[in-house]
């Protein structure tokens, strides 16, 4: 799939908009799973009839996607969440592929579920959201391999940075337990957590107001959860900065409208969807000045602006080998 679309590209997705939505074909199940039980069932899509081509997000789907209760006029059609999934459907078959890797060290699975406890976030919601999501971070970062270092030094199952766990760790922490690095983790996130809403509480709640009809339920569900776990990736202070001038340059759902080439106007995950896409495309050219018009941070590259879709992919894909593995 896509991960930053070209105009030809788009124009030819936005031109049919039910030919775009049947590229979920086989991959349902990201609309299907994503957040599981109760939030399952805001997922769930009906079979798509490729014969006679169906909407498959029409107004009258019982089980279209809920993005928020926002009204629209007339005239303006609700993206719902369709960018975003479709970036996480095209990373989905990668980690189907290493599945069977991963579901044998299962032991590390069961561990990072039950300890990954993130009582800082004093909102329930969005606390419930990032402690179950986490696993697909952690998949995500190193397919649970104690082994793994990146290039830039970071180590082991959660792939924390040596700064960062300098800075976390407690004395008798150690780097070469497991429990230790997912308690420095939730330290990390907690701490980007208290970050945020301290340093841009006027951008969270002007987008929750904008976007989200006041919701703070939806809001938390499609914007603050990825927005704390790309901060996990591409760190607190740049999310920060991107997030202030993403509100200036696109301060309402209708500003949002062709913003990546299409016709609808961006709801649901799509507002974070929007936040990676032009954080990144805005200034991929390190030799272009930064103004008003771009992005302030030029750490923020392509492997920051498609990490959340890769994590959301890699805890389908785990959901779906445990159900399978389950029902066998």
């Amino acid at each position: 799939m896509f991960e930053k679309f070209s105009k030809k590209e788009t124009d030819k997705r936005v031109k049919d908009p039910s030919k775009r939505t049947l590229l979920f074909g086989g991959t349902a199940s990201v609309a299907t799973l994503l957040f599981g039980n109760k939030l399952y069932q805001d997922y769930k899509q009906p079979n798509v009839d490729s014969d006679n081509q169906k909407e498959i997000l029409s107004d009258q789907d019982e089980n279209k996607f809920v993005d928020t209760e926002m009204e629209f006029d007339a005239e303006l059609t609700p993206s719902n969440s369709v960018w975003f999934n479709d970036q996480v459907s095209s990373f989905l078959p990668q980690f189907e592929i290493d599945m069977p890797i991963v579901l044998e060290r299962e032991d590390v699975i069961k561990i990072i579920k039950e300890k990954f406890i993130a009582s800082g976030i004093d909102r329930p919601n969005l606390r419930s959201s990032v402690e179950d999501l986490f696993i697909g971070i952690a998949i995500a970062e190193s397919r649970l391999d104690e082994s793994a270092v990146s290039s830039q030094g970071a180590f082991r199952w959660l792939q924390l940075m040596p700064t960062t766990w300098d800075d976390l760790a407690k004395e008798g922490e150690s780097k070469d337990n497991l429990e230790d690095n997912i308690a420095v983790a939730v330290r990390l996130v907690e701490q980007e957590y208290r970050y945020l809403t301290q340093t841009c509480i006027e951008e969270l709640t002007h987008i929750q107001k904008e976007f989200f009809n006041n919701d703070a339920t939806a809001f938390e569900k499609y914007f603050f959860t990825p927005l704390l776990m790309n901060a996990y990736n591409a760190g607190m202070g740049t999310i920060g900065n991107i997030l202030k001038w993403f509100v200036k340059n696109f301060p309402n759902p209708e500003s949002t409208i062709e913003a990546i080439g299409q016709s609808e106007v961006l709801t649901g995950f799509d507002i974070f969807y929007l936040f990676a896409n032009k954080g990144y495309s805005e200034h991929i050219d390190i030799d272009v000045p930064v103004t008003d018009d771009t992005p302030p941070s030029r750490n923020y590259r392509q492997e920051a602006s498609t990490y959340v879709a890769k994590a959301y992919a890699a805890w389908i894909a785990l959901k779906e080998a445990e159900t399978k593995s389950k029902n066998n």
